[in-house]
């Protein structure tokens, strides 16, 4: 959907809510291009969840456009990830180095995963190999640390085929409440811009209410995108 200002807006994830059933009732109503994103997939004992694989290849899905995003803690899951959602027919596939939530950080996934740059330099090799997907990446700034993200810059400058990166900017400590580092902003001017690095903030969800049927459990956490495309996006619902 886009925004009488040409803000894209996306529906964030939320697990056991933004489902394949939601969706498809959320695009019914308000079927304007609004992206959607998935909750994130996951391995469990080996193998990708098969809850998660059914989400995403629900025939609810269609007709509207659909990323499935990943967790993972090592260069295993996130290959066998990436294997099963391509295989699923998606081309892009987002990251969530985000997750505030003690079981997944504790497993180095999620938030977990800012600090763990000797895997994310793998991981970005695997990226760099696979031209024939996008990616993006969703983060927070460190488990504890809102300094932590600041070797991830070069990591992620590597990597030609990252479209985006959304940035909630807070620690996984402070989970969804507490001071908001808007510095942040200073730094992502050393990310690689191919195109036009923009930054577009809104004061409140609120203005967007009547273009996506957000209702009042939805709330905008200040995350803001930055995106290396024209047009700035932003994803609006409880991240994680």
């Amino acid at each position: 959907m886009t925004h009488p200002d040409h803000t894209i807006l996306c529906a964030a994830p939320m697990q056991g809510f933004t489902e394949a059933v939601w969706r498809h009732a959320h695009d019914s109503v308000y079927a304007d291009g609004l992206r959607y994103f998935s909750p994130f997939l996951r391995i469990d004992k080996g193998v990708v969840r098969s809850r998660d694989l059914r989400d995403i290849t629900s025939p609810l899905n269609s007709p509207f456009r659909l990323t499935p995003q990943i967790i993972f803690r090592d260069t295993f899951e996130f290959s066998t990830l990436v294997r099963a959602v391509t295989e699923a027919g998606f081309s892009a596939i987002d990251l969530n180095l985000g997750c505030p939530f003690p079981p997944q950080c504790h497993r180095g996934r999620g938030a977990a995963m800012i600090a763990r740059t000797d895997v994310m330099s793998q991981v970005a090799e695997l990226m760099r190999d696979m031209p024939h997907i996008t990616f993006s990446v969703k983060m927070r700034l460190g488990l504890r640390d809102s300094d932590e993200w600041h070797p991830l810059i070069d990591i992620l400058n590597r990597i030609p085929n990252l479209s985006h990166i959304t940035v909630h900017p807070r620690t996984a400590s402070q989970q969804y409440s507490g001071q908001l580092h808007h510095r942040v902003r200073r730094h992502t001017r050393q990310l690689r811009p191919s195109g036009h690095l923009q930054w577009r903030h809104h004061h409140t969800a609120a203005d967007f209410r009547p273009h996506t049927g957000l209702s009042g459990n939805c709330r905008h956490h200040d995350r803001t995108r930055t995106t290396h495309a024209p047009i700035p996006d932003m994803r609006m619902a409880r991240p994680y």
